[in-house]
């Protein structure tokens, strides 16, 4: 009788997938996957065998209609383990064994020598059944193939009191992650192509195209900006682009981007990754944002500059909305290959949330692990790399490190406040112990920049009532007022002929709601801007043009709230003034999560709706 791995909707067994050609596809994708950081020979085996189970006459009788469970993942697992001995098969086992379920736990419940790990325990129930098992395979002329050789890993070199033996564990336990990723997305593809008859699709665009149109791109936008608006501030951006792109030679590895607001950071930093990646023969970008807003922002921002190949940014998080995906080129079969590439990020560029990034590299479920193997040989742009979340910075930090040194993965920091990440052997005082090591600026010497891109002067007001804060904002040319919470006054301010832009605390609640538009109210480009707020409040760029260098941050306390002056508040305030012309709020409401929400400002009068209640409303 032939051996089956699917049936298919005809009873016409001839229509069925044979298990030996099942067993080749997911092979040879798997070794070619994992081959990527140097694993082939682990990738191959985890093909092989993973579905070695299917051998047995329990499964091919459920092909047949039969509803008794069979788990025909767990005897390829135990094949591994004695095939290959406790060190190779305790890496080919879990990942054998997971690749319908997700990754097992490893670890015992308990310190006595009895208790064995929930594995342990789904390996030595498939035993019994084993030695048959292995009968029907070789009367199938199926063979178990030789070990493959350890790991090709290098483990850190410790130093600071760092762990040697958790270290060892950890590099290990990273790559049967990533070995495990590369046998799911294989499965999950030869099973694909076999249910649908045809070759999975994939978006065919090259990083040397993506770097030939952004170089033209970044040309005439260089042209117009000497032509129309020559200055220090542009030959700061220019000077920005030119080290970016001289960095992007100088090997892989980990950088950091130190770029001050207004200094074109989402263009340099994606100059850089495309001229690295062609550079270094890597395969992917992949752009880490922490807040789903700006991830939509920086997506819109390449795909304007990419133009026509615009089909290569897969933007990946919760909130996606692929049917904005529909300007000249973008035919509805490349929204169908983006679709597939969120499953395992196989598209040049990715941008997506640091939740969803850092979630898969240590999650266990098979569908969130698929992608890991396609981080490495890519570039990982970090922005905003001061937000990593600090109860797991440590497990994060030991992954980027590992990323960088196992996995051919370049790492970028991009922020203008770059966090104390470093492990500095001869400054135990300001090293991070187990931190990253070797790491490389992009830009030789940042600090001249922050005085030439300074955007913001702070002025603190203190604490004032309704009637002295309603006359300082009257006074202004323009202003925006955001309040963290309900406990601010009626505020009365006559409308002297500037705009005037009120974020009540209700805002907060809003997420990912972008500026409304409806009533064509927008803070005058290029004009000074300012804005009052308070010290727990901080006003991101939103989009559109910048206003000029002269803006200002008034900080006060208002209704009672928060006293002013504290570093915090002056560095958020120093956000409130804005950097572009039409704001976008970032509050960050007390008791709540840690998470800035960029949320809508209410344009004061004009058309739509207001239905803010009274002791929320800003009159203009």
């Amino acid at each position: 009788m032939a051996i089956y791995a699917h049936s298919s909707d005809s009873k016409d067994e001839s229509t069925w997938e044979p298990l030996r050609d099942h067993l080749k596809q997911v092979e040879k994708l798997a070794g070619a996957k994992a081959g990527k950081f140097g694993a082939a020979d682990y990738g191959l085996r985890a093909g092989w065998l993973h579905d070695f189970g299917k051998i047995d006459p329990r499964f091919q009788a459920r092909l047949r209609g039969s509803k008794a469970p069979f788990d025909h993942a767990g005897p390829g697992a135990a094949l591994a383990r004695e095939r290959y001995g406790v060190a190779i098969g305790g890496i080919l086992a879990p990942i054998i064994a997971g690749h319908h379920t997700g990754l097992m736990d490893g670890t015992r419940d308990g310190e006595a020598a009895v208790d064995i790990t929930p594995l342990d325990e789904r390996l030595q129930n498939c035993m019994g059944d084993l030695e048959r098992q292995k009968g029907l395979w070789s009367a199938a002329g199926l063979t178990c193939p030789p070990p493959p050789s350890a790991p090709p890993v290098r483990l850190r070199k410790e130093a600071c009191g760092d762990d040697e033996k958790a270290s060892a564990a950890f590099c290990l336990a990273f790559f049967t992650r990533m070995t495990f990723s590369a046998l799911v997305d294989a499965d999950f593809i030869a099973t694909e192509e076999f249910v649908t008859k045809a070759p999975r699709a994939v978006v065919d665009i090259t990083l040397a195209d993506l770097k030939g149109r952004l170089d033209d791109f970044l040309a005439a936008k260089s042209e117009w900006a000497r032509r129309e608006r020559p200055g220090p501030l542009n030959d700061a951006r220019a000077a920005i682009l030119a080290s970016a792109r001289a960095s992007a030679q100088t090997g892989q590895g980990i950088f950091t981007l130190a770029v001050p607001t207004g200094g074109g950071k989402t263009l340099v930093s994606l100059a850089f990754a495309l001229d690295h990646a062609v550079a270094e023969n890597l395969d992917r970008v992949i752009v880490v944002i922490p807040f789903t807003s700006v991830v939509e922002q920086t997506a819109d921002v390449y795909r304007e500059a990419l133009g026509e190949l615009e089909g290569a940014v897969l933007e990946h998080h919760g909130a996606f909305d692929d049917t904005k995906i529909r300007r000249e080129g973008d035919a509805p079969e490349m929204r169908d290959k983006l679709k597939l590439a969120q499953e395992n990020w196989d598209a040049p560029i990715v941008v997506t949330t640091a939740a969803q990034f850092f979630e898969s590299l240590f999650h266990n479920k098979n569908s969130r692990c698929r992608k890991l193997h396609n981080i490495a040989r890519a570039v990982v742009i970090l922005d905003e790399a001061q937000t990593l979340p600090l109860p797991v910075l440590r497990p994060i930090v030991l992954a980027l490190d590992e990323l960088a040194r196992n996995y051919r993965t370049t790492i970028v920091l991009s922020t203008a406040t770059q966090p104390a990440l470093l492990e500095r052997p001869d400054e135990r005082e300001r090293s991070f112990v187990g931190g990253l090591r070797d790491v490389r600026p992009i830009i030789a010497d940042e600090r001249p920049l922050f005085q030439i891109l300074k955007r913001v002067e702070i002025e603190s007001i203190g604490s004032q009532d309704d009637v002295a804060l309603a006359e300082l904002i009257s006074r202004q040319d323009q202003a925006l007022f955001g309040e963290r919470s309900a406990g601010a006054g009626d505020l009365d301010v006559a409308d002297r002929g500037g705009r005037r832009y009120f974020l009540p605390p209700r805002a907060a609640r809003r997420g990912r709601a972008r500026p409304d538009r409806a009533s064509g109210r927008t803070l005058q480009s290029r004009g000074p801007a300012s804005g009052v707020g308070e010290p727990r409040s901080g006003v991101r760029n939103g989009r559109g043009e910048r206003p000029s260098r002269n803006a200002k941050a008034l900080v006060g306390d208002q209704g009672g709230l928060a006293q002013a002056g504290t570093r915090r508040a002056r560095r958020l305030a120093a956000r409130s003034a804005g950097d572009r012309g039409l704001f976008q709020g970032a509050l960050l409401a007390k008791g709540r999560r840690r998470a800035r929400r960029d949320v809508r400002p209410r344009p004061l009068g004009g058309a739509g709706r207001d239905d803010r209640s009274p002791a929320r409303r800003l009159r203009a």
